[in-house]
């Protein structure tokens, strides 16, 4: 939480502080780009769409990423090698939709003969969460002979299942994708982006950011926990994408 908000209160400087000389391109800015991220609760993208003045743009984008609890600890499967590592405890998996608009200024602009530029970013929107079940595949005796039996893929529950009982986690094509349930909420990111594109035309640059996604009830992603509302985030990622300016399509 404490990175969290040090990376807001800087970003929030864009008001009032100098940013310094901006480019001096003509005309209004337009561009897209793409982010792969890793964070400390899993992984995710985004699609951004750029709009606005060189030095000073809007964002308007998707992400979509995973989230995971601070509690989850894979284990070794007792069946060994016929077994998988698993999260013993999970109950279910959480992925988070958020269509998001920010506003993104250089904190550092590119200059002539130097490639790097820096910019920063606030970012709001809804966090759509989707709630499917962690499906493990568990061990089923034979009616006849009790030692042979056979896996069936289940989703995880504390009340029947056991360590003795787990094989592994299950297949992706056994995942709950049929049983999903919605999980409201808000998102907010902040973010600093180091572009290192030869050109003005291209983003390619690394993103570190901190994500804050608040839910509206409580999250069941583990067993016989409290499961928390709020998620931090600390995000590296690498960002690709291209950008111009009205001024140069009217050429």
């Amino acid at each position: 939480m404490k990175s969290f908000i040090f990376i807001l209160c800087l970003l929030l400087g864009f008001s009032s502080t100098s940013w310094g000389q901006l480019s001096e391109k003509e005309g209004d800015l337009r561009g897209f780009g793409m982010g792969f991220h890793l964070s400390s609760r899993g992984l995710g993208s985004d699609f951004r769409y750029l709009y606005g003045t060189p030095g000073s743009n809007w964002l308007f984008g998707l992400r979509a990423y995973g989230l995971k609890s601070a509690r989850e600890t894979k284990i070794e499967s007792q069946f060994q090698d016929r077994g998988s590592r698993y999260v013993f405890g999970k109950l279910n998996r959480l992925m988070v939709l958020t269509p998001y608009a920010g506003l993104q200024r250089e904190w550092v602009p590119r200059r002539e003969g130097a490639y790097l530029r820096l910019s920063g970013s606030l970012e709001i929107g809804p966090a759509l969460g989707l709630l499917r079940p962690y499906y493990l595949d568990i061990f089923v005796p034979s009616p006849i002979y009790q030692q042979l039996g056979t896996p069936e893929p289940q989703p995880y529950n504390p009340d029947q299942h056991s360590y003795v009982d787990i094989v592994g986690v299950s297949s992706v094509f056994n995942s709950g994708f049929g049983k999903v349930n919605l999980h409201p909420g808000v998102s907010l990111r902040a973010a600093a982006l180091l572009d290192f594109a030869q050109k003005d035309s291209y983003i390619n640059g690394l993103e570190l950011g901190a994500n804050l996604d608040f839910f509206f009830s409580d999250v069941p992603l583990m067993a016989k926990v409290n499961n928390p509302r709020m998620f931090l985030a600390i995000t590296l990622g690498a960002v690709l994408g291209n950008s111009w300016t009205t001024a140069e399509v009217e050429k």
